[in-house]
């Protein structure tokens, strides 16, 4: 999976190419998505590439969660 601080920050932060915060948050989410819709479970150990703050990480799943319906 590979998301950095733009999902933080509005498009601010450490971002790879684009500059768009919606547009990065979705790409990072696909990631999940993509797991669930083909293995039907999210892998419990997956190589994460981010940005300085683990906060990337959290905010990409609670997004993914909403997103889902679950939250």
């Amino acid at each position: 999976m590979e998301a950095d601080e733009c999902v933080l920050t509005n498009g601010s932060g450490n971002c790879r190419s684009c500059s768009n915060h919606e547009q990065c948050l979705n790409l990072a989410i696909d990631y999940y998505l993509v797991q669930q819709e083909v293995l039907r479970r999210l892998e419990e150990h997956l190589a994460y590439y981010f940005g300085i703050t683990l906060d990337v990480v959290d905010r990409v799943f609670d997004q993914y969660l909403t997103r889902m319906g679950v939250v």
